[in-house]
């Protein structure tokens, strides 16, 4: 946590010397999320293939992805947010269930893993696996199921208008794209052999794509703080400072409801979402899908380390592509908070089971 909080004062500085605007994050954020993402899981999964084939655990990652947010967004519908006084069926309330279900899967599971593994080449590489195979099924389902629920009923207006060639490629975001190709290749040996080996004739193409991934991390941790801080006024723009304070001071009742909506994230992803990815790993392990943590203890790690993130950042842009501008910038500044008061909790729940899965 000490590199993210060290990360977010040279992205906040960035933004307050104008060194990184908006129009520049919007397009390191493009770069990142569609092109070197997809070539750093897609190399990745090829080599965890490659060196320990797939078999029943490989589909635990997938399933999880689907199963564990699901589960949380009915707790939190059905329970956290009549508990917190929040309605259910305002923007309000789909917003807060949306936060409290889906994580951050990728960007700062990333950042974790590589700063605590960077020493131990094969548990790095065994994380960026289960990573990948997490996002098989957590980003479909979240631009699914997680869409349809951020944005009631005019995402059922929104999908007649809309191609099913159009559908299908929201389904498969660029990340899970890169996944889904290496697993191809990785999966049939004659032509994995052409990528990978000191003799394959296309090795040079997999070192350029591997090369070219591993500025994945870095920018994505400069794009979600310099983001982040753009959001909250921290640009030495006087114009962006003057429009964040008039936001924060528009609605008296707004340090009210955001409060709560804090409260009911917080409960959601740092005690509830732990215990329940717990709970459906030892099912998990009952039903013969994955093996005990003393036996395989990364699938664990990571499993919990998935449940334990802070919210989603693609929620704001899911938002300013359903063009609505003034909820994005209020969730965006929503997740700043959650962010900066998610430290503690991530760290505690992170210690916690390195020591337990004797990783520490």
């Amino acid at each position: 946590m000490a590199e993210l909080g060290a990360a977010a004062c040279i992205g906040g500085g960035c933004v307050h010397q104008e060194l990184l605007t908006r129009p520049m994050v919007a397009s390191l954020s493009k770069t990142t999320f569609g092109i070197l993402l997809p070539m750093f899981l897609g190399t990745s999964i090829m080599k965890t293939v490659a060196k320990y084939g797939l078999n029943k655990s490989s589909l635990a990652g997938p399933l999880l992805g689907m199963l564990q947010p699901f589960l949380l967004y009915q707790i939190t519908t059905l329970m956290l947010l009549p508990l917190f006084g929040i309605d259910c069926d305002s923007d309000e309330g789909r917003s807060t269930a949306v936060c409290s279900a889906w994580g951050n899967s990728s960007v700062v599971p990333l950042i974790f893993v590589e700063s605590l593994f960077r020493h131990n080449p094969e548990y790095l590489a065994r994380s960026y696996a289960t990573i990948s195979l997490f996002l098989v099924g957590w980003s479909p389902f979240f631009w699914s199921y997680g869409r349809s629920a951020l944005l009631g009923s005019s995402s059922s207006l929104d999908e007649e208008n809309v191609s099913i060639l159009s559908k299908v490629r929201k389904l498969f975001s660029p990340p899970v794209t890169g996944v889904s190709i290496g697993l191809i290749l990785a999966m049939f040996t004659p032509i994995r052999s052409l990528f990978m080996g000191p003799k394959a004739p296309l090795q040079t193409i997999f070192s350029s794509f591997e090369t070219f991934g591993r500025a994945a991390s870095p920018l994505s941790l400069l794009v979600l703080t310099s983001s982040l801080a753009l959001n909250v006024g921290v640009s030495g723009k006087q114009e962006d400072k003057l429009e964040a304070s008039t936001k924060r001071t528009a609605d008296p009742d707004q340090k009210s409801h955001s409060l709560k909506m804090w409260g009911c994230v917080s409960v959601a992803r740092f005690l509830v979402s732990p215990l329940l990815v717990v709970g459906l790993l030892r099912t998990f392990c009952r039903l013969g899908l994955i093996q005990d943590p003393t036996k395989d203890p990364i699938v664990w790690f990571i499993s919990i380390l998935q449940g334990c993130m802070p919210s989603a950042q693609n929620l704001v842009l899911m938002l300013q592509v359903a063009n609505k501008p003034e909820q994005s910038g209020t969730i965006a500044r929503f997740l700043f908070f959650v962010y900066a008061t998610s430290m503690v909790p991530v760290v505690f729940i992170v210690s916690m089971a390195l020591q337990h899965l004797g990783l520490a």
